[in-house]
């Protein structure tokens, strides 16, 4: 387990240093913020949260930007927010069903269904 640690950390670490060569880069920044959701990286969602929102604010129209961050949200705990974000990306991409899917699930976990 620890050498899993150590190794996701060194993956961390590697974004990190990606992101400061390249800070406008809204692909890469989604790639960090996936990979930290996808790896359920908790220490790091609140780190994941902020650079899918810069990521969103670089290209606001990418709906795969806006399922990351509504992913993470969701993740976290902060299920409202995870609506508005998962909304946005429903928007953007009315036919992609795993959004809508998604944003279903978030709807009744507010809901306490």
């Amino acid at each position: 387990e620890y050498s899993r640690l150590n190794r996701t950390d060194d993956a961390v670490n590697a974004f990190e240093q990606l992101l400061r060569h390249f800070p406008g880069d809204a692909s890469m920044m989604n790639s960090f913020a996936w990979f930290i959701f996808k790896q359920e990286l908790k220490p790091y969602y609140k780190r994941g949260i902020e650079v899918a929102r810069s990521a969103v604010q670089i290209a606001p129209d990418n709906d795969a930007i806006w399922d990351t961050l509504g992913q993470l949200l969701f993740a976290a705990g902060e299920t409202d927010k995870a609506i508005e974000a998962m909304s946005k990306a429903t928007e953007l991409a009315p036919d992609e069903s795993s959004y809508k899917e998604n944003l279903e699930k978030y709807k009744k976990a507010r809901n306490g269904a």
